[in-house]
């Protein structure tokens, strides 16, 4: 009894102080994923680097501010009913509407927004350098000096207005077709030209050096030249907007696809391919950005479209299961499985379409995956996959053994395999299992399952079955060098030693996430904490970095002693800052 105690007694003072650094762990942030903004129909950029965006029903306003990943609601309507947002020379903000007017705002720091034109469908809006404002409204073309508080009527009804550098306007008039006004608005001449009146332009744009474009439905570009309308490619096509950036350069969506056109040239240059309908372009503060309206994601060039980001929600995923191998690491996720072999510093795109539960080492170093469609292997480092005939399909837990056997368990039981999954055999279960969770194999031969509703049972023949009396529901077990078996059971951590036969309780509190290494460390995930500890009797807890919204569902350590810890709820994946030293 006192060797006990002793022994007890020395594992406590060595454990407890052989982690003399605090341990943080820190979010691997480049394992994620971009997906879909709820806006990105209309965008717009100021020169600020401040982006605005409608979402996909044109009902929302949204800014994300330079440097910020979040995006802020500063307009809502009840109908969609957005027109269009325009960004002025001074970083004023003005939002058009289809009924509810215009909205203003000179405030960068909140765009709190004042209406300044009530009761009209506004299609346009434009601003000189002087600072009057311009709006082509259902009315007519409104004109205020005072940011809003007046208004004028100055002319008939335009659809499309742009004002060059010069304070040139032009517009788009519902019965006059194409205008100019050299005079602010005063005076105007039709210059249609050798096109028709009644052509219907999606779109003008003025470049850098004054030349003006069009984008006429159905029929591709054009610029003016003179008193010519000049074909610029792209005919009988409907391009769905067009740029003229400060680069000089003039871009267009045409399609899935972006364009660019250099001055002095009629053809154009496909810079980038998409997955749906490009909407709108605006560029300022160095960056090209370019609306998608299909999935509402946000493309961003800073070198004039040479390289494209791709802006959008990162969401990071749900960890179903984790494997460190050498260097490689490998993370199933609830949609697929990722790979970095540089110790999660970058990942490989996902792979798999499908939730990988768990991910098991074989012999070689070969990786298994336990899927929702069955089982996968990989001889390459999860270079790539290849399926493997299995009976069940939806894997929740792999088990190759030292003597090459394979168990797989799942929602059809419990399957074995003795030349490397070639064929399988039905382990049969005696009537105790629903659904295996978790399958452990111990040095003695000894093989342990926990099932989701009778708990943990043994065999030592594969025929007949022992209830090990932890009849609760059991998601994880796991065992050490000395066959001492841990489990994770609702409210408590539990483990039955070699040649007991019953469980004790290690500590009370919910975990999900069990690993036990070679050298017997334990680690356990909780609540936004893992616990760990030598032997499993005294345990030690680490939440520095971690979130504590959520549970902690996979554990890991890699050969450096690093830990992993695999969120769900969409946390993503963390990792330790200094490595897990336990003497």
């Amino acid at each position: 009894m006192k060797k006990l105690i002793l022994m007890i007694l020395l594992i406590t003072i060595t454990f407890v102080y052989s982690q003399e650094k605090t341990i943080t762990m820190q979010r691997v942030e480049s394992l994620h994923t971009v997906e879909a903004y709820p806006v990105g129909k209309i965008v717009s950029i100021n020169e600020l680097g401040d982006i605005f965006a409608v979402d996909s029903i044109c009902a929302q306003v949204f800014v994300l501010k330079n440097g910020s990943n979040s995006w802020i609601k500063i307009l809502g309507t009840s109908s969609n009913n957005i027109t269009g947002i325009y960004s002025s020379p001074d970083n004023s903000l003005f939002i058009s509407t289809a009924s509810a007017g215009l909205y203003f705002s000179n405030n960068t720091s909140t765009y709190s927004l004042t209406q300044i034109l009530v009761e009209t469908k506004v299609f346009s809006v434009a601003v000189n350098s002087s600072g009057t404002i311009f709006a082509g409204t259902t009315d007519g073309l409104y004109k205020s000096a005072n940011n809003g508080v007046s208004w004028s009527l100055t002319y008939e009804y335009p659809l499309k207005m742009t004002i060059n550098q010069s304070d040139v306007m032009y517009i788009e008039e519902y019965n006059k077709g194409l205008c100019r006004s050299t005079d602010q608005g005063v005076t105007w001449e039709e210059i249609n030209f050798n096109l028709p009146k009644e052509t219907e332009i999606n779109d003008i744009q003025i470049n850098n050096n004054g030349t003006v474009y069009l984008s006429v439905k159905d029929n591709g570009i054009y610029k003016l030249s003179g008193t010519q309308w000049v074909t610029q490619g792209l005919n009988y096509a409907n391009v769905n907007s067009i740029y003229a950036a400060k680069d000089g350069y003039v871009y267009c969506s045409l399609g899935d696809k972006i364009y660019k056109n250099i001055v002095a040239q009629t053809y154009w240059t496909e810079i980038k391919s998409s997955q749906g309908r490009i909407t709108t372009f605006s560029s300022n503060s160095g960056k090209l950005i370019a609306g998608y309206t299909d999935h509402m994601l946000i493309f961003e060039s800073t070198d004039w479209g040479s390289i494209w980001t791709t802006n959008g929600q990162i969401i990071y995923p749900t960890v179903l299961s984790l494997l460190t191998l050498k260097k490689y690491v490998f993370v199933g996720t609830d949609n697929g499985v990722y790979t970095s072999s540089d110790y999660g510093v970058t990942w490989s795109a996902k792979q798999l379409t499908v939730p990988v539960y768990d991910i098991e080492l074989e012999k070689y170093d070969r990786i298994a995956l336990g899927t929702d469609d069955g089982l996968y292997r990989s001889s390459d480092y999860g270079a790539t996959w290849v399926k493997r005939t299995c009976p069940v399909r939806q894997i929740q837990e792999v088990l190759f053994t030292s003597d090459y056997k394979y168990y797989v368990s799942g929602y059809w039981g419990l399957y074995k395999s003795s030349d490397y999954g070639s064929t399988w055999t039905l382990v049969p279960d005696g009537g105790h299992f629903s659904k295996p969770y978790d399958i452990e194999r111990l040095s003695s031969g000894r093989l342990f399952i926990a099932d989701e509703h009778s708990g943990v049972w043994y065999t030592d023949d594969e025929s007949n079955w022992t209830d090990s009396g932890l009849g609760i529901w059991t998601t994880n077990i796991e065992s050490n060098s000395f066959d001492d078996i841990y489990a994770c059971v609702p409210g408590a951590l539990k483990v039955l030693r070699n040649g007991q036969s019953t469980w004790s309780t290690c500590f009370s509190e919910s975990v999900y996430g069990l690993y036990v290494g070679s050298d017997n460390v334990a680690i356990v995930g909780g609540f936004g904490k893992y616990y760990y500890s030598l032997l499993g009797y005294v345990w030690e807890q680490t939440s520095a970095g971690l979130p504590a919204s959520s549970g902690i569902g996979k554990v890991e350590r890699d050969i450096n002693n690093y830990i992993y810890v695999g969120y769900t709820g969409s946390l993503g994946l963390y990792k330790s800052n200094i490595p897990l030293i336990v003497k």
